[in-house]
């Protein structure tokens, strides 16, 4: 080895490359055309944007579905309305204006990267491409086998360390950031929590954490997993289980059932673009959570119902695979064909939540598939009527699309500090929810305030100087709930809610209330309007009362609006039917 060979060993690697670059040789052109490339780069894409941005402005301002930076600008005052408002101390003040201007600087961030002109265009071809030839989905999306599809948090939840680890369970405490509190990650403490507050009234909770899919089907994911004949699980599940059930929580499990079923029919148990399970896995668990109610829960003689069922054939696109965002006319993926059995009342309607049943299901997604026509699987099928037809008995329901750990309590919790005592004459409650929540849920703990003495509003008593019935009213958004990024939830639809402040009637006169209001955030995956409120806009809406339309809206995927100290629970709730008029 030569004397210069030795010194290139006793160069750094820095060394090196600064000794490389002066003998690279760029010619004058290649130069410029790598300068010109990216600066048409930085000013192409921001140009398009604004191009696109202003072609969606009318005479009454910007459509704020669109992202657009003057609707970012308008919001500045409001972090500075935080700081002179407060009468906090000079860092805390800081801290709340800083917290309120960065959630601010995040929606809008979020907002162009999914509605952005670059990303409608490029984002479903390039994601066909990439799955056409690579076998790659998304981030919220995997690619299976066969046509197969997988959400990932359920994935997640069986590779991820086991939930109850100490440390896991301490970076997820803490894992909140400048604008947005942390989970309370343990469910035993929610669970008993639940537990106490429901055995106070004398009623028995009924724990349903329900089997994600590749629990089941991990033979569709991975060739590793062909012939397996156990239940895959979370390390930590077995634990949960021993510790509930130790403290009297009755825990049914349908996972091992259905994995029996699997083996013994050689048939899936769920759908294979989406995230639940097939009709005839659901009817089954119905039969299985039946029987094991008979068998810890004594009911009394029912009135006979006379539910009846009939058949129905529904086809679809499962949400995974709207999840992808692939082109409109792509073939990769096909609707698939299933068979639901629609429960009819006595007088041929289709089956209805019964407030007096003695049996409350609080449901998730798993509840609502097959039930809920928004989720495109038919209706009048799901978890609630095949209890309600198998025991031939009436059943009320909770049932809301995603955020299991919380979503159903809190929607409880609502209706019994409204005065709707939706635990009345209940001798049990189960709880059904995914069981990826355990890993990913925010178990917050829900006091269940006891009913007030007064009886139950009727459907058209309001407070004094709010209407009734349909009004048309204005007011100024105090707050918003926000929305779901699209794409990011195998949902298409979602309700977010608004506290909406200085309400005026149609014509004008001041009302002096506040209200809360529900109104679509997304639907088919677009975010509406509504989702770009900010805090101090004026908005006009026609309104309705919640509680009549509460069944009909309620079950969709809804934001609540954060309130630890449940101040807005007595504001009158309404749902706005009308896109916003500027």
């Amino acid at each position: 080895m030569d004397v210069k060979s030795t010194d290139m060993l006793n160069l750094t690697r820095e060394e090196i490359a600064q000794l490389e670059l002066s003998f690279t040789k760029i010619s004058p052109t290649l130069a410029w055309t790598l300068v010109l490339t990216f600066l048409g780069t930085l000013i192409f894409v921001p140009t398009i944007q604004l191009l696109s941005e202003l072609q969606h402005t009318g005479d009454g301002g910007v459509i704020s579905s669109v992202p657009h930076s003057d609707g970012f600008l308008s919001t500045l005052p409001d972090s500075a309305d935080v700081f002179l408002e407060s009468q906090d101390n000079v860092l805390d003040k800081i801290t709340a204006s800083n917290a309120v201007l960065l959630k601010q600087i995040h929606e809008f961030e979020n907002g162009l990267e999914d509605e952005s002109w670059l990303a409608r265009q490029i984002l479903s071809p390039t994601q066909l491409l990439l799955t056409r030839w690579g076998g790659v989905g998304n981030e919220m999306a995997y690619v299976g086998r066969e046509g197969w599809l997988f959400y990932r948090p359920g994935l997640d939840y069986l590779t991820a360390p086991g939930f109850l680890e100490p440390a896991r369970l301490a970076r997820r405490a803490a894992a909140g950031n400048e604008y947005a509190a942390p989970t309370q990650p343990d469910p035993r403490l929610a669970i008993l929590d639940f537990q106490k507050q429901l055995a106070q009234r004398g009623i028995r909770l009924i724990l349903m954490p329900t089997p994600v899919k590749p629990m089941l089907e991990a033979e569709n994911f991975s060739t590793r997993y062909t012939n397996h004949d156990r239940l895959l699980q979370n390390v930590s599940y077995q634990k949960f289980r021993q510790e509930l059930e130790e403290q009297g929580v009755l825990v049914f499990d349908p996972g091992s059932a259905l994995l029996s079923r699997k083996i013994r029919t050689g048939q899936p148990q769920y759908l294979e673009t989406d995230t639940h399970w097939t009709p005839d896995a659901m009817e089954f668990v119905a039969g299985q959570l039946k029987a094991f109610m008979e068998q810890y829960i004594e009911f009394e003689p029912c009135p006979v119902t006379g539910y009846q069922e009939r058949l129905c054939e529904i086809n679809n696109f499962g949400d995974i695979a709207v999840m992808m965002q692939l082109p409109e006319n792509q073939t990769l993926y096909s609707r698939q064909a299933v068979t639901i059995h629609q429960v009819l009342q006595s007088d041929g309607d289709f089956w209805k939540s019964n407030p007096t049943s003695d049996v409350l299901l609080l449901g998730d997604s798993f509840t609502n598939i097959y039930s809920l026509n928004g989720m495109h699987w038919g209706e009048s099928a799901g978890l609630a009527e095949q209890l309600s037809y198998k025991m031939q008995r009436p059943v009320d329901r909770i049932a809301q699309n995603d955020a299991g750990a919380y979503a159903t309590r809190k929607t409880l919790a609502l209706d019994l500090a409204r005065g709707k005592d939706r635990l009345a004459g209940k001798r049990v409650v189960i709880w059904q929810f995914a069981i990826r929540e355990l890993a990913v849920g925010d178990w917050k703990r829900i006091p269940l305030k006891q009913p007030a003495s007064k009886p139950l509003k009727e459907k058209n008593e309001f407070p004094p100087s709010l209407p009734s019935n349909d009004w048309l009213a204005e007011g100024k958004v105090a707050e918003t709930a926000g929305v779901p990024k699209p794409g990011s939830v195998p949902y298409r639809d979602a309700v977010t809610s608004i506290h909406l402040a200085n309400v005026i009637s149609e014509n004008g006169t001041p009302v002096n209330r506040e209200v809360v209001i529900y109104t679509w955030g997304m639907r088919e995956n677009q975010l509406t309007d509504a989702a770009r409120f900010q805090s101090g806009q004026q908005v006009k809406f026609k309104l309705k009362p919640w509680n009549e339309v509460q069944e009909q809206y309620g079950r969709f995927t809804r934001l609540e609006l954060d309130d630890p100290d449940f101040k807005l629970i007595d504001l009158p709730a309404y749902w706005a039917e009308e896109v916003p008029i500027r």
